[in-house]
C-alpha cells in the first residue's frame, strides 16, 4: 500500500518504536487470548473477545500517546520497523487485518478510493458504507497527522510530568487563579478534542446555541461561553470545547453569509503550570488534527429527542 510506505517513512524513529512497543503487546495479548479459545469453557473466551480486548488496548495505548489511530494501522499493516525480506514477509499479515481491520478499510475507502464512510452497526458488528458525497459533521481541514511532528513527543512528556504532579481536581478548575476576560478572534483559538459532544452538560444543543447567538437571543459575552484557553508550541488552545464549537460555527455561518464580522471569543488565559490545568490540558487532548478539526459525537440527549 502506497500510502503506508509514505507515512511510515516520514515517522521519527522514536515513534516507530513506541509503536512496535504497542504493536508487540497488542499482539500478544490476542495471541494468549486466541490460544485459550479452543481451551475454555464455552462462552468464557471466544475469538470475538480476544480481538475486541486486544483492540481495546491499542486503542487506549495508542491514544495516551499522543498518536493518531490510523499510523499505527498504516505501521502495523507496513511493519515499518523490519528490515527488507522480513518486511515484505510480514506485510498484511493476519493478525494485523485482525487487529486493524476497521481502520485500514477506512484507510482504503478515504484515501485510496477516495470516499467518505459511515459507520452502521448491524447485528453483532460494525459495517463500513462508502458515501457518494462527505457528511457534515467534520468541521475543519483534512487530518494533519500529529506524529509527523516532534509535537507528540513534547506532549507525551506533559502527561507523564501531569501524573507525576498527582491527581488532577477533577477538570473543575474553579480554584485556578483567573484574570478578566479578554476578546480573541476564535480563529486562532483551536480544538483539544477531537470529537466532543453535541449537546452542553445542561442539555443545551450546541445548535440551538448557535441559533440564539446568530439570533441575538444570547450575547457573545454570556459567562457559559467564556473560553479556558492555554498557549502551548505557540498555539493557543481551548480546554472548552464545546463552547469553542458554537463560537466556530458561528463564524462559519456568517462567512458563507457574505458577513465580514469576525466573531471574537471572550477568553481566560490559564497558566499551563499550574498542576491542574496542566492534567485538563495533556488528559483531554485528543485531537489527531493538532485542533484543526472536530467530529460531533451525537450524544444521547439528542438520539432520545429525535434530532439525529
Amino acid at each position: 500500500m502506497l500510502i503506508a510506505n509514505q507515512r511510515v517513512a516520514h515517522m521519527p524513529p522514536a515513534v516507530q518504536t513506541t509503536l512496535k512497543e504497542i504493536w508487540d503487546s497488542a499482539n500478544n495479548r490476542y495471541t494468549e487470548d486466541s490460544n485459550t479459545v479452543t481451551h475454555a469453557t464455552p462462552g468464557v473466551m471466544t475469538r470475538r473477545h480476544a480481538v475486541d480486548n486486544a483492540r481495546a488496548y491499542w486503542h487506549k495505548k495508542v491514544d495516551e500517546a499522543g498518536l493518531s489511530r490510523e499510523a499505527f494501522a498504516l505501521a502495523a499493516y507496513k511493519r515499518g520497523w523490519l528490515d527488507g525480506a522480513e518486511q515484505e514477509r510480514m506485510q498484511g499479515n493476519v493478525e494485523c487485518w485482525d487487529l486493524c481491520f476497521q481502520e485500514l478499510c477506512h484507510l482504503y475507502a478515504t484515501r485510496v478510493v477516495g470516499k467518505e464512510v459511515v459507520t452502521v452497526t448491524r447485528g453483532g458488528g460494525v459495517g463500513l458504507h462508502c458515501m457518494k458525497r462527505s457528511p457534515n459533521p467534520l468541521y475543519g481541514p483534512v487530518p494533519i497527522p500529529a506524529e509527523q511532528t516532534q509535537h507528540a513527543l513534547v506532549l507525551n512528556n506533559l502527561k507523564i510530568l501531569a501524573r507525576l504532579l498527582g491527581p488532577s481536581d477533577g477538570g473543575d478548575l474553579a480554584h485556578v487563579p483567573r484574570g478578566t476576560h479578554e476578546p480573541y478572534p476564535v480563529d486562532k483559538i483551536r480544538w483539544t478534542h477531537k470529537d466532543p459532544s453535541d449537546h452542553f452538560k445542561d442539555g443545551r444543543p450546541i445548535s440551538s446555541t448557535v441559533d440564539d447567538l446568530d439570533q441575538g437571543r444570547v450575547q457573545l459575552d454570556a459567562p457559559f461561553l467564556v473560553l479556558d484557553i492555554v498557549e502551548f508550541a505557540g498555539v493557543y488552545w481551548s480546554i472548552r470545547n464545546r463552547r469553542l464549537a458554537v463560537l466556530k460555527f458561528l463564524q462559519d455561518r456568517w462567512r458563507r453569509r457574505g458577513l465580514q464580522h469576525e466573531v471574537h471569543a471572550h477568553v481566560q488565559m490559564l497558566p499551563i503550570t499550574h498542576p491542574s490545568v496542566l492534567h485538563k490540558f495533556v488528559e483531554g487532548f485528543s485531537t489527531q488534527t493538532w485542533g484543526q478539526s472536530i467530529e460531533l459525537r451525537v450524544s444521547s440527549k439528542t438520539r432520545f429527542s429525535g434530532q439525529a
